[in-house]
């Protein structure tokens, strides 16, 4: 079920808050709540597809019951061999949906054989919900957590942030789940949460979408061999970094907001990483639990910090490459993750050196975040473009300035009110504040976050028209519901 459903925004959400609002006004037990929204999370999961409800289902049991058998294991080195298979388990399950054909295709390619595809459908949020577990069991074996059945079944089924995230670790997700008010309706939480998550639905339907409108048309006169200028093509590059922005940004935000209004703290994932003066600092703000998982279960697992600064620029360059592997499985998505860990550890190289230009020619910090930003817009070809010849000619095609403007697609078929929106949403990303500075949210993940921002939350009048307004533009623009782009992993 998608977030920018007319099934969810109407039916789904209203009727669970209104099953918890009556529950909790004749029931005190609270397994009762968090039982009816199991099983919301359960319906919201297998509408789509229910068959791979019964893979969600059977990960979820061997994944606990190991752990339970883990928590009673006293010899160290027979732990150890239950952990490495538990990893081993999930990793294989998430191997065969996502990565088998890929594997395949490659041994064709390597052995110049033909080797048979299986057909096999990708289950909705299968990267999530095994990276989940697989943070749950080795921070169980590091200390054991308190658990049952119900709360574990909870924690990986959470529909708000099962199919795209947040990566919530057990230790935060049992901290909610235990407090007094969880799932407790009240009308604080309620306001907040729906205007959280009206500002989420517009991200997606009117900034991420029209976006993607531009896009999805200029990439199919791309693969039609069409002659494309290089103004349309520098547009293709700047607007797609637009439209994974706001419809991933735009999926966070729903989420938080559905967890507020369940008075949950969900944990932050994005902080503005577009303004961000460094590849680095982007990495620090953009999908912010995933990168926080990789570091702590992957890169840290592997010696991180404690080798040499040549062998932690190598496990960066690795690392990132695996990452790009976990967002597809493509040649494509691997040279994203690639060309990311070689700007990192350039970026870190820069620092190490500090080069004394540097320190005497200070850039401007608006500098730092247009030269970041427009990296970051340039590698994102690779993610968006399965072709790699295709992605290197667009992104040579943009600095091509001969006819740059010649029969440019934007500039002759793109309607007015789309290149407002266009240009507003480039505006919102670099002057506007974002939820958790707009509405002052906890930030359990990360340490601070900068609150300078003159805009702020208030209930009052204005407020209230101004969020009727944007929902009321939301749902006119919301004609067919497009997919996430972050359901495909």
């Amino acid at each position: 079920m998608l977030f920018n459903s007319y099934q969810f925004i109407f039916f789904f959400l209203p009727v669970l808050i209104l099953a918890l609002f009556l529950i909790q006004v004749n029931i005190k037990l609270k397994f009762i709540p968090i039982s009816i929204l199991i099983l919301f999370s359960l319906f919201f999961y297998a509408y789509d597809n229910y068959k791979f409800l019964f893979l969600l289902l059977f990960s979820i049991i061997v994944n606990y019951y190991i752990s339970l058998a883990v928590d009673y294991l006293k010899n160290k080195n027979l732990k150890k061999l239950v952990i490495s298979f538990i990893i081993l388990f999930n990793l294989s399950i998430l191997f065969y949906f996502k990565y088998f054909n890929f594997f395949i295709d490659n041994l064709s390619i390597i052995f110049s054989k033909n080797y048979n595809y299986i057909e096999i459908y990708l289950p909705l949020a299968i990267s999530f919900f095994t990276f989940q577990q697989i943070s749950y069991q080795v921070d169980n074996y590091k200390n054991k957590q308190k658990k049952n059945i119900i709360n574990y079944i909870l924690y990986v089924s959470f529909f708000p942030q099962l199919i795209a995230g947040p990566i919530i670790r057990y230790s935060h997700f049992y901290a909610e789940l235990i407090k007094d008010k969880f799932l407790k309706i009240n009308h604080e939480n309620l306001s907040l949460g729906t205007s959280i998550i009206i500002l989420g639905l517009f991200k997606k339907v009117v900034l991420a979408d029209t976006a993607g409108f531009y896009v999805d048309n200029l990439y199919n006169q791309i693969y039609n061999g069409d002659e494309i200028c290089g103004f349309d093509l520098f547009l293709f590059i700047i607007f797609f970094s637009v439209q994974i922005y706001f419809d991933f940004s735009g999926y966070s935000d729903i989420a938080v907001g559905i967890g507020r209004i369940l008075n949950f703290n969900m944990p932050i994932n994005f902080n503005s990483p577009y303004k961000a003066h460094s590849i680095i600092e982007f990495w620090k703000r953009w999908h912010i639990t995933l990168s926080q998982f990789f570091r702590d279960y992957f890169y840290i697992s592997l010696g991180g910090n404690k080798n040499i600064f040549f062998i932690r620029i190598i496990l960066i360059i690795f690392i990132m490459t695996v990452v790009g592997l976990w967002h597809g499985a493509a040649n494509n998505f691997i040279i994203w993750g690639l060309v990311h860990g070689i700007l990192i550890a350039s970026n870190h190289f820069i620092n190490r050196i500090n080069f004394r230009i540097l320190k005497e020619f200070k850039i401007p910090k608006f500098i730092k975040i247009l030269i970041t930003f427009y990296l970051v817009a340039i590698t994102f070809v690779f993610f968006r473009v399965e072709d790699i010849d295709k992605s290197f000619s667009i992104i040579l095609g943009a600095f091509s300035f001969d006819n740059y403007f010649f029969s440019s697609y934007f500039i002759n078929e793109i309607s007015i009110l789309k290149k407002i929106i266009m240009l507003l949403s480039i505006l919102i990303i670099f002057l506007m504040p974002n939820i958790f500075q707009l509405f002052r949210l906890k930030t359990v993940n990360i340490s601070k976050i900068e609150i300078k921002n003159k805009i702020t939350f208030k209930t009052n009048f204005l407020w209230a028209f101004s969020l009727i307004l944007i929902f009321i533009f939301s749902l006119v623009s919301l004609n067919t519901p497009s997919v996430f782009i972050y359901f495909r992993f």
